[in-house]
């Protein structure tokens, strides 16, 4: 297995690259870090490119799982633990790291799957944003929408929050509302938004949730933008009779994805 021992190692700097945002989209790849990552990832069917292993830690059992899963032509290669320290995103890193394929697909794309839909509207936080792919990955939604200003979908921050819930759904990031409401009024007019908000009338559990639906959270200070309120939709609310107003973003969006489960499975 190659070894690399040098930071000037071209490998070394591109990995370094890819922690930032500008570099992913550009080169259309991401990282991921620890073997429990790594290995839902592929068991989901990502593209594994690359995998470097710190070469001082003894994983031989983890690492012999991971090149069962992997297709042809990836590469492994053993580093150096002060340069597995350097590219890592983590404070404690775990000992592997692989470069990923991003997997996007277009809006059409998404509004033709079966079944209901996930969109962040300009959700800022990784934490809320990895929880909110994550519940719907295991609610069975099979497609994910973001809109310019969410949290970037590929963040190390956001695929960690996920649990490898980033690799099941099509996703398609970076969306204008312009171009999201031009297309479901072209392509898919029956279906509905559910916006999840503290001021609707409609509480969650008195609505019908079907396969049409696009569930909709929106940022955590400002909601949604409004010109999205032009399309199909209905605002619902989730009752709080405790002293709390509200509920953190991934929270509320998770509860009525799977209220949807309750109501149909």
């Amino acid at each position: 297995m190659k070894e690399i021992n040098s930071r000037q190692n071209s490998r070394v700097k591109e990995l370094v690259k890819l922690q930032s945002k500008k570099y992913r989209r550009q080169k259309q790849q991401f990282l991921l870090e620890g073997f429990n990552l790594i290995e839902s990832a592929l068991k989901a069917g990502a593209k594994i490119e690359e995998v470097y292993i710190d070469k001082n830690q003894e994983i031989e059992d983890e690492l012999d799982r991971i090149k069962e899963l992997v297709g042809e032509g990836v590469v492994f290669i053993n580093l150096a633990s002060e340069l597995m320290t350097e590219v890592s995103t983590t404070v404690t890193p775990q000992g592997i790291v692989a470069v990923a394929r991003r997997n996007t697909s277009s809006l059409e794309k998404i509004l033709s799957l079966e079944g209901p839909l996930l969109m962040l509207a300009k959700i800022q936080d990784p934490g809320n944003a990895g929880t909110l792919i994550r519940s719907a990955s295991a609610a069975g939604v099979k497609g994910i929408v973001a809109l310019k200003g969410t949290v970037e979908l590929f963040n190390p921050k956001v695929i960690r929050s996920s649990m490898g819930g980033i690799f099941k759904p099509r996703v398609c990031p970076d969306l204008e509302s312009e171009e999201f409401i031009k297309t479901v009024l072209d392509v898919a007019e029956e279906r509905r938004m559910v916006i999840t908000s503290p001021d609707a009338e409609n509480n969650y559990f008195d609505i019908s949730l079907g396969d049409e639906d696009i569930f909709v959270v929106g940022n955590e200070s400002r909601g949604i933008p409004g010109k999205l309120r032009s399309i199909n939709h209905i605002p619902v609310s989730i009752p709080l009779p405790g002293d709390l107003n509200s509920l953190n973003a991934g929270v509320a969006g998770s509860i009525v994805m799977f209220d949807w489960v309750r109501q149909n499975y």
